[in-house]
C-alpha cells in the first residue's frame, strides 16, 4: 500500500483538454519537467492510485498530461480535482524538497504543551487565508507565525494558536 510520507506532492488535476484523455495540472514545482518521471500516484477517494505518465508538456503555469488508459475526456473527467503525486523514490538525488502547505495532508499538529489537536485532513484555499482542518474537526488559518517547529521526518506540526481562536 502506498503511503503519503513516501510520496512528494506535484500538483492537482483541474481540467480536461479536449477529447482523447489529456488533463491540465495546476504544478507546485517545475519537478515534471525537471526528472524523468514516469509513473504519477493520483489521490483517489482517499486512496493513492499509480498512473503511468505517457507524456507531459507546459501550458501556462502548469502542464498537460497524458496517462496511460485515461483515453477518452469521460476519463479524464473522473480524475478532475485529484492530487498528484511522484513516489520519493523516484526523484534525482540532487532533487530539493520544496514543501508545499498541500503536502502536509496527514500530518500531526500538537500545540505548544505537546497536546494532540489532530492530523490535517485538508487544506482549505478557496478563502484570502489557508485554512488548516484537522481530524478532530479544528479549524485554523494557516501562518508562519503560528509555526514553532515543522519535522518533516516525523510528520508534526507544533504550533502555538492565540488564545481563544480553538474555540471560535
Amino acid at each position: 500500500m502506498i503511503e503519503q510520507t513516501q510520496l512528494e506532492a506535484v500538483g492537482t488535476l483541474q481540467k480536461v483538454h479536449g477529447t482523447r484523455g489529456e488533463i491540465y495540472c495546476a504544478l507546485l514545482s517545475d519537478l515534471l519537467f525537471e526528472a524523468d518521471i514516469d509513473w504519477l500516484i493520483l489521490q483517489l477517494n482517499g486512496t493513492f492510485v499509480p498512473f503511468r505518465l505517457l507524456a507531459v508538456r507546459p501550458k501556462a503555469d502548469g502542464a498537460l498530461l497524458s496517462l496511460e488508459d485515461v483515453d477518452t475526456a469521460q476519463k479524464a473527467l473522473q480524475l478532475c480535482g485529484c492530487q498528484v503525486f511522484v513516489n520519493k523514490e523516484d526523484l534525482p538525488d540532487d532533487y530539493q524538497s520544496t514543501l508545499s502547505v498541500d503536502s502536509l495532508v496527514g500530518y500531526e499538529v500538537v500545540n505548544e504543551e505537546n497536546r494532540v489537536l489532530g492530523k490535517i485532513t485538508d487544506i482549505d484555499d478557496s478563502t484570502l487565508n489557508l485554512l488548516v482542518q484537522l481530524s478532530s474537526g479544528l479549524v485554523f488559518p494557516w501562518h508562519e507565525d503560528f509555526i514553532i517547529d515543522l519535522n518533516e521526518s516525523e510528520h508534526r506540526i507544533r504550533v502555538a494558536l492565540p488564545e481563544g481562536l480553538l474555540s471560535l
